[in-house]
């Protein structure tokens, strides 16, 4: 083992112990981390919406968009553009079509 990737690993293996857990991930969860977040939404989004209703909107979009692209390629089936294209899972498959 290379000397630098010694050093990585070690340096690794002093902040594994400390990291942070996937429950506690974010900026929201360090000392004043729920204003910081709150103040840098209204600083990029221009409006007073609090972080969970912007969450909500991301939610409400993500489904409208997945609902969009699933007509899209119904319609594409029907017309036979691509008959390989039948359900959710062959869209993430193949997705280098779209």
């Amino acid at each position: 083992m290379s000397c630098v990737c010694l050093k990585i690993r070690c340096k690794f293996q002093e902040y594994l112990p400390v990291a942070r857990d996937e429950h506690h991930e974010g900026v929201v969860n360090l000392p004043g981390g729920a204003d910081y977040y709150t103040n840098a939404l209204r600083h990029y989004t221009y409006n007073d919406a609090t972080p969970e209703e912007v969450h909500q909107l991301g939610v409400a979009e993500s489904k409208r968009i997945t609902d969009e692209m699933k007509q899209v390629t119904t319609l594409l089936c029907v017309f036979n553009f691509y008959p390989t294209i039948h359900s959710e899972s062959n869209i993430k498959k193949n997705s280098r079509l779209f």
